[in-house]
């Protein structure tokens, strides 16, 4: 059997991890990327149970994790410096 869903997560948590990092940078509230985080974490679990070669599958769990995990850190963060920027104009 082919590692089609491993490679899936793999892609999905990259995907996931960038746009959580383009949230933070451009202050772009991108949904995708949390979707494409949570969706890395379901294929990498699929990934991990069916396919043969399960590396594709792990990555892409861990990068599904922290992905989501940025994605509320980052959100956190511009609440934070938004808060500050109100306080001290």
């Amino acid at each position: 059997m082919s590692s089609g869903f491993g490679v899936a997560s793999l892609i999905l948590g990259i995907i996931g991890i960038a746009g959580s990092f383009l949230k933070f940078i451009f202050f772009i509230f991108s949904p995708i990327a949390i979707v494409c985080a949570v969706l890395a974490i379901i294929f990498g679990i699929i990934g991990i149970i069916k396919d043969d070669s399960k590396a594709p599958g792990v990555i892409g769990l861990i990068f599904g994790i922290f992905g989501v995990v940025l994605w509320f850190a980052t959100g956190f963060i511009r609440v934070i410096i938004n808060f500050i920027n109100s306080i001290n104009p």
